[in-house]
């Protein structure tokens, strides 16, 4: 059963933001595999939450969790942060931040 995942303005903005800063630091060629590593990552919610890595942050929020973008032999530093509307198959994207930025003053509960 596929689970309809929904970014948020803010997660888009972040999406869009690492994207640019990825161009401009590595080049347009490693912002496109970050691309797709993230777009991976996404695609990968729509499996739904019991399959993926995924960690409760109850001390963010209620029903807070996240998971890292990495995977086998793709190194990331991002983290999706996310919460499953409950009682649906829908998973909100909340934001898309770096590993060093405190998800405490990013989120709001």
């Amino acid at each position: 059963m596929t689970w309809a995942v929904v970014l948020s303005g803010e997660a888009q903005r972040d999406f869009d933001d690492i994207l640019i800063w990825t161009v401009d630091h590595f080049g347009e060629r490693q912002a496109l595999r970050y691309n797709a590593l993230i777009e991976l990552a996404v695609a990968d919610l729509q499996q739904g939450l019991p399959q993926l890595r995924v960690r409760a942050r109850p001390e963010i929020g209620e029903g807070m969790a996240a998971t890292h973008i990495s995977r086998p032999g793709q190194a990331a530093r991002h983290l999706i942060y996310l919460r499953h509307v409950a009682g649906t198959q829908v998973i909100d994207v909340l934001r898309i931040l770096h590993d060093s930025q405190d998800p405490g003053r990013h989120l709001i509960d």
